[in-house]
């Protein structure tokens, strides 16, 4: 069964580095990040932090754009179950989804894999990551809609 999440709680905190990248050379950026949901299948708050890691890179005339990240969180709930949570994504862009003044951001389908230990179900969460990228470094990321899991069992 497919169900909406809520994306009021949900955020990643960003982290602002300093320092201009080489353009044709991939940059690692990584910094702690945070999420807050509710579990779809039972009600359950979860709210957890854990390491971001982004790897982006583009090519010296900025026609050609990659980023790849990971944010993996261990949690409990509001109803005591544990969770190892784990999001990933990996695309390829010809140009940015939009910019700012000093900045510019990409879009892009991230997947969330919700493991719980204890009574409440795994879920699949699809939803989009917003990375935001200054001077040729990704400097942070927040989770945007549209969003949609679905309960799995154990």
């Amino acid at each position: 069964m497919k169900r909406f999440i809520s994306m009021s709680a949900v955020a990643v905190v960003c982290a602002m580095f300093a320092g201009a990248a080489l353009r044709a050379e991939a940059v690692h950026t990584g910094f702690v990040g945070g999420v807050g949901f509710q579990n779809p299948c039972n009600g359950e708050i979860v709210i957890g932090t854990g390491p971001v890691k982004i790897v982006y890179s583009e090519n010296e005339n900025g026609a050609h754009y990659v980023m790849h990240s990971t944010f993996r969180v261990k949690a409990v709930g509001s109803l005591g179950n544990e969770y190892v949570i784990s999001f990933e994504t990996n695309e390829q862009f010809d140009a940015p989804s939009g910019s700012g003044q000093g900045y510019i951001y990409f879009d892009s389908p991230i997947n969330g894999q919700m493991t719980a230990k204890g009574k409440a179900l795994n879920f699949k969460w699809d939803l989009y990551a917003r990375t935001y990228v200054s001077n040729g470094v990704a400097t942070g990321g927040q989770f945007i809609g549209p969003s949609t899991a679905e309960c799995q069992g154990h």
